[in-house]
């Protein structure tokens, strides 16, 4: 879902009260960004936008990042998976590909040509070495609502770097997405209220009919 629109929320609550381990972006105390290449991301994009980064500095910042995610990811999964751990994710990594890198090579420019298709050359050979998720939640959020969400938060170098633009962008993409994701559970979260037991147990009976779907269709497989 769209920057700011809830993902890390539920993640955390679905972990919490499935008892199941909860990999973020945000794991500092208060969803503080303790994450050093994230955060000089947004410290760049920020800054870029108020012409204090050059565009140099934001493409490096940008492309260590992208690399970065691609290589920490992966070690969390394999490793859960090995261990037989169940575990939640607050962000995926075909949004990367489908998402941001997008918004970052078109619009912001701050992924070059060669930069760009190096990513996804790595993007695919890391998917053929690491487990795929079981399950997507889809959040529909609108931009505005994601926006005003953000607002508040404490987290003023997240307001710096994205623009209402840049998630009104995102919004335009992710019902594509969601469509090209076989197992998945859309939320909206104008109506989803994770704070309403009869909504959590809604959301309970989805995931487990889905899980056993998915578990049945690769029973049948092998």
């Amino acid at each position: 879902g769209v920057v700011s629109g809830g993902k890390s929320g539920l993640a955390a609550m679905v972990a919490d009260s499935l008892d199941i381990k909860l990999v973020q972006e945000l794991a500092g105390k208060n969803n503080e960004i303790v994450s050093k290449p994230l955060l000089r991301f947004l410290s760049s994009l920020g800054g870029y936008k108020t012409g204090k980064i050059s565009l140099e500095e934001l493409s490096e910042a940008c492309n260590d990042l992208q690399k970065h995610l691609r290589d920490e990811r992966p070690k969390v999964i394999k490793y859960c998976k090995e261990n037989g751990q169940a575990f939640i994710l607050d962000r995926s990594d075909i949004e990367d590909e489908e998402i941001f890198w997008k918004l970052f090579h078109y619009v912001h420019h701050s992924l070059s040509d060669q930069q760009y298709a190096d990513l996804l050359e790595l993007a695919r050979k890391v998917k053929l070495n690491t487990p795929q998720p079981d399950l997507y939640l889809c959040i529909k959020r609108s931009a505005l609502e994601s926006k005003q969400m953000s607002i508040g938060r404490g987290r003023d170098v997240e307001q710096d770097a994205w623009s209402l633009a840049d998630m009104q962008y995102m919004e335009g993409l992710y019902p594509s997405l969601f469509t090209s994701l076989e197992s998945r559970i859309e939320l909206d979260m104008n109506k989803f209220d994770s704070d309403k037991e009869i909504h959590r147990g809604w959301l309970w009976q989805e995931m487990m009919w889905h899980l056993l779907k998915k578990k049945m269709e690769k029973a049948a497989i092998s």
